[in-house]
């Protein structure tokens, strides 16, 4: 599974080409953990969680914990612990472990 991270920079410098294989084979693709429903839906709500009780969006969240290799680091290969435990623990080990990661000031 992909996803493109290069998709403006090319539509926006380049003029429209009809030929969507030599479109795509002029995108940066990177690839991105292989998970099932459930651990990605569990990783969203620990985005999203994070992101409520810090009062910053969830975008932000995101990049904060995929900089310091938390989602796929942390989060998805322990999910099958951490879904166990309440969001409220939940989301003070996640905030905690970014502070400790440097992905807060």
């Amino acid at each position: 599974m992909y996803f493109c991270n290069d998709y403006e920079s090319i539509v926006n410098t380049q003029p429209l080409q009809l030929d969507l294989f030599q479109t795509l084979k002029q995108l940066k693709p990177i690839q991105i953990v292989n998970m099932d429903f459930k651990v990605l839906n569990f990783t969203i709500f620990c985005i999203n969680n994070v992101a409520l009780f810090l009062g910053k969006s969830a975008k932000e969240v995101y990049h904060r914990m995929q900089d310091a290799n938390i989602i796929d680091g942390y989060i998805v290969p322990c999910y099958d612990v951490l879904h166990t435990f309440s969001k409220e623990y939940i989301v003070e080990d996640l905030v905690e472990f970014m502070q400790k990661k440097g992905a807060l000031q």
